[in-house]
């Protein structure tokens, strides 16, 4: 039983010295993004429609994606997640302009490693997105 209660305390000692990694709360305005296309040769109703089926194309299970969608309005919200990062989009279109909005639903907190790395990745990748919506809108 000694045995015992002595494994237990040093396990308890040695959990306790091993050094945590320091996680560094990251600016969430560095991941509130806008962007908007103007001048588009569209109706509202087409560019709802070619919005809609940017969603479908773009992400694996557009259903779980998308939270709202109202055609008389023009807008879809959905959520976006990845490994780190959770997101809520909106976009809202009229005749000729078509808007795409990103920011983050949580705080991010990354360590030493995630603010060179994951933080540069997720930039990019929301770049990749505004950029994949707003090819799809000046598409015929």
């Amino acid at each position: 039983m000694k045995h015992l209660s002595y494994i237990t305390l040093v396990a308890i000692l040695y959990g306790c010295a091993v050094p945590q990694p320091k996680f560094y709360p990251v600016d969430n305005q560095e991941f509130t993004v806008s962007k908007i296309s103007k001048n588009l040769p569209f109706s509202k109703n087409q560019l709802y429609l070619k919005s809609n089926y940017w969603v479908v194309d773009y992400f694996t299970n557009p259903k779980e994606v998308i939270q709202y969608s109202d055609k008389e309005e023009g807008v879809i919200k959905g959520i976006y997640k990845n490994y780190f990062l959770d997101l809520q989009f909106t976009i809202q279109v009229k005749d000729s302009t078509a808007q795409i909005d990103f920011k983050p639903r949580k705080q991010l907190s990354v360590n030493e490693k995630g603010k060179t790395e994951i933080v540069p990745m997720l930039k990019r990748k929301i770049q990749i997105l505004i950029l994949s919506y707003h090819k799809k809108m000046q598409e015929e």
